[in-house]
């Protein structure tokens, strides 16, 4: 699911243009042929559409979006997107947005629904910021590494050290974050729990 709903935001690109960004979607362009593919059939289910369009990129496109700052994709009508935005504890692309305390202080509170508001809140910003021109719709967040090296500099990045409450804490933000109840049939903004693997 998390694949799908990435592949989906993907389809709708934005391309840096100037200091603006500018939301691209090659499914809407009757000029162009992509509008008659699979892909962009929204009667088709996310797995039908999302193989339709991994099965028309050559493998140079898949390598070279494997990495933050990806490279266009013409096979698909997309642009050069840049993946990467933070969003922990606000949304961090030098615009003005809420700031909220570090995870570290939000996570000790146990409190999940906290957790989904401060995620939704920082979602409706991110979602707001792309709608201006003035940012992207994917973000690193929430850290989900574990607070158990105390000379690890970005402990208060983290929930907390117990992989069972970081897990809920990720669980509630993410809900929140990609999800507003005013419209539930679209991804609100896309959030990546970052460092994984590092735990």
């Amino acid at each position: 699911v998390a694949l799908d709903k990435m592949l989906a935001v993907m389809f709708v690109a934005a391309a840096a243009v100037g200091d603006g960004i500018k939301l691209v979607n090659p499914c809407l362009d009757k000029s162009k042929d992509f509008y008659k593919q699979p892909w962009c059939d929204t009667t088709l289910g996310l797995d039908v559409r999302s193989a339709d369009a991994v099965s028309r990129m050559s493998v140079a496109e898949k390598t070279s979006n494997l990495e933050t700052s990806g490279a266009s994709i013409n096979s698909l009508g997309l642009p050069r997107y840049n993946w990467w935005e933070e969003a922990s504890s606000g949304v961090d692309n030098g615009h003005q947005t809420t700031k909220f305390p570090y995870p570290i202080t939000t996570g000790m509170s146990f409190n999940k629904t906290l957790w989904q508001m401060v995620g939704r809140t920082i979602g409706h910003e991110a979602r707001a910021l792309m709608n201006a021109g003035l940012g992207g719709s994917t973000f690193w967040a929430p850290v989900v590494n574990l607070a158990r090296e105390p000379r690890w500099g970005r402990n208060i990045e983290v929930p907390g050290e117990d992989p069972f409450h970081s897990g809920q804490y990720a669980r509630f933000f993410v809900n929140g974050f990609e999800s507003a109840p005013e419209d539930p049939f679209h991804i609100q903004a896309s959030s990546c729990c970052k460092h994984y693997v590092a735990n």
